[in-house]
């Protein structure tokens, strides 16, 4: 049968993304997961951060984000004194 951990069905795909998720973490790699909705992105970052026993962050992002919606951005400042 398929193993489960967590409710996800353990398929030969997502072991194979959980695993060079791993490797990308054990070499301070960035990685960038895109792909349709409910393809399981979250679903294998949470799991990985549940086996490295580490607190995940979410932050949904679309088309529409940029990177003002992470980092931040500037705001006017007036600088006149009266």
């Amino acid at each position: 049968g398929v193993d489960t951990i967590f409710d996800l069905a353990l398929t030969a795909s997502f072991l194979r993304l959980l695993e060079r998720l791993s490797r990308c973490v054990e070499q301070c790699e960035s990685v960038l997961l895109s792909g349709e909705s409910g393809t399981g992105k979250t679903a294998v970052v949470q799991q990985m951060a549940s086996i490295a026993g580490k607190k995940l962050y979410v932050v949904n992002m679309s088309q529409q984000s940029d990177s003002a919606d992470l980092f931040g951005g500037f705001a006017p400042v007036n600088t006149d004194k009266a």
